[in-house]
């Protein structure tokens, strides 16, 4: 989680921020992340959508943009 937080920046995808956790789980610590594994947003409510998985492909899924 705390990989992939950076990676919120305005224009980014949800994709880039479940590759970069990914990455960091199947590294040498040999982790691989299931499917139900996901955080949340947290910009208003606490978990509020959107979902963000713990996997995923750079450049795709939601583009986050500032409110």
């Amino acid at each position: 989680m705390w990989r992939g937080i950076p990676r919120r920046a305005a224009r980014a995808h949800l994709g880039d921020i479940g590759s970069t956790i990914q990455k960091f789980a199947e590294g040498p610590r040999l982790l691989r992340p299931s499917a139900s594994s996901a955080g949340h947003g947290s910009a208003g409510q606490f978990h509020e959508e959107p979902q963000v998985l713990h996997y995923g492909r750079p450049g795709t899924g939601l583009t986050l943009v500032p409110e």
